[in-house]
C-alpha cells in the first residue's frame, strides 16, 4: 500500500498527519535504491567480489554488486536499497584492510519469544563459539541475522 490512515491517540489531527509524514519520509529511505562505489585495492577485487557473505547479501536483498575501473581506480559498484548498500560497503572495508566478516541469516522473529533463561544459555554459547574461534559473533534479539567479525580465517572458522 502506498497510503496510510493515521489516528492520533489524542484525538489532534495534526499529530496524525505529522506521524503520517515521518513514516512515509522513513518508508522513502529504506525503498529508495541507490548506487556507490567502494574502492578496492587491485589486487583484492577478485576476493572481495566473491566473498561469501557478500555473495549471500546479494541474494537477501537483490543487491547487485560489480567491479568498476575508472581514472580513480578499482572499485565495488553497489546498487540497490541503502540498508543492503551500507551493509555491503562495511563487508567490502573489512576486507580491504584484511578483516573477514560474515553474516548467517535467521528465521525472523526466530528470538523474540525466547524465553530469558534460554536466551543467557544461548549468549553463554555464543561466548564459548567466539572463544573459540576468536571471531566475534554478535545477535541482538530482535535481529534477523549473526553478525561475525574477525579475521579471514577466524570468520570462516565461526561461521
Amino acid at each position: 500500500a502506498r497510503s496510510a490512515r493515521i489516528w492520533a491517540k489524542d484525538g489532534n489531527r495534526d499529530t496524525g498527519l505529522k506521524a503520517k509524514e515521518a513514516i512515509e519520509e522513513a518508508m522513502e529511505d529504506i525503498t529508495t535504491v541507490d548506487t556507490l562505489t567502494v574502492p578496492v585495492p587491485a589486487h583484492l577485487v577478485n576476493q572481495v567480489i566473491n566473498d561469501s557473505a557478500l555473495r549471500q547479501l546479494q541474494d537477501q536483498t537483490g543487491l547487485t554488486a560489480n567491479v568498476s575501473k575508472t581514472d580513480e581506480g578499482t572499485g565495488i559498484r553497489l546498487t540497490g536499497l541503502a540498508g543492503a548498500i551500507e551493509e555491503a560497503k562495511e563487508l567490502i572495508e573489512r576486507r580491504n584492510v584484511g578483516e573477514g566478516a560474515g553474516f548467517l541469516p535467521l528465521m525472523p522473529g526466530m528470538f523474540t519469544r525466547m524465553p530469558p533463561a534460554k536466551w543467557r544459555e544461548f549468549q553463554q554459547d555464543l561466548g564459548f563459539l567466539m572463544q573459540k574461534t576468536g571471531a566475534q559473533v554478535g545477535v541482538t534479539q530482535g535481529s534477523n541475522k549473526a553478525e561475525i567479525k574477525g579475521g579471514p580465517e577466524e570468520v570462516s572458522v565461526a561461521k
